[in-house]
């Protein structure tokens, strides 16, 4: 008697390695197109990768950017530069061409480019326009690359400042509430008012003080007193952008 013939299911095997082979093809596909979207997005962040446009105020055009300014200021300053704010040695190496609108005001500043090969600095002088209580500045760089910088200023004394103190303390304590994009804040203290020189906060500028509010909030600054006889003791009062302690 003769033995039957196994009939294997080549079928079915076919389907098998047909579907494989598609398997790989689209687990090919797909790394070849995470190689392109990686690669493509390398390219386009190491183009502007070294360009630095920046400003002590001005911030970048999606940002909302307050400042309150003293009503009785006749102008106010505002510096850009061509180089990273933490590291003055990564700048721009290309010239830097930019245009300024100002909104509310004026400017006299005639620069309208920042030098490239080494870091550099200019300084625009706004002036706001009579009755105006906001002045908007834009500013934006049109060559090499393209960057909008802004911010409005306000005439007005939207900050606070109140210091808590008693008769015996050794120290008191000036509680600032921020409400603008924050900046330097300009300090005038007495002689008998030293504040805490270990405040990394706190900057010296020739014989003017300063504390760099970095925004909206409350902080607290420690101010040493020289004779504990006296309270310090002060209301909250508003403040545009400068803190000026007198004796009572």
């Amino acid at each position: 008697m003769k033995a039957k013939k196994k009939n294997f299911p080549i079928q079915g095997y076919g389907i098998a390695f047909i579907s494989l082979l598609l398997i790989i093809g689209v687990l090919a596909i797909r790394t070849m197109a995470g190689r392109y979207l990686i690669q493509r997005q390398s390219s386009q962040a190491a183009e502007p990768q070294n360009f630095f446009f920046a400003s002590d105020l001005l911030q970048a055009d999606s940002a909302s950017a307050l400042y309150y300014i003293d009503p009785m200021t006749n102008s106010f300053t505002i510096q850009l530069y061509n180089y990273e704010p933490a590291n003055s040695l990564r700048y721009t190496t290309a010239d830097i061409e930019y245009s300024v609108e100002v909104t509310g005001g004026t400017t006299s500043s005639a620069t309208r480019s920042l030098k490239g090969k080494q870091a550099s600095l200019v300084t625009l002088e706004i002036t706001p326009t009579s009755k105006e209580k906001t002045v908007e500045v834009k500013v934006s760089a049109t060559k090499p690359y393209k960057k909008t910088l802004s911010a409005k200023f306000v005439l007005a004394k939207g900050n606070q400042y109140s210091i808590t103190d008693n008769i015996g303390n050794k120290a008191a304590v000036l509680t600032i509430i921020s409400t603008d994009s924050g900046g330097e804040i300009e300090l005038t203290l007495p002689a008998d008012l030293i504040a805490d020189p270990t405040d990394s906060r706190l900057v010296k500028k020739n014989t003017l003080l300063y504390f760099n509010s970095p925004g909206s909030g409350i902080y607290s600054l420690v101010l040493l007193k020289n004779d504990t006889n006296h309270d310090w003791t002060r209301p909250e009062t508003e403040f545009a952008n400068k803190i000026e302690i007198n004796e009572k």
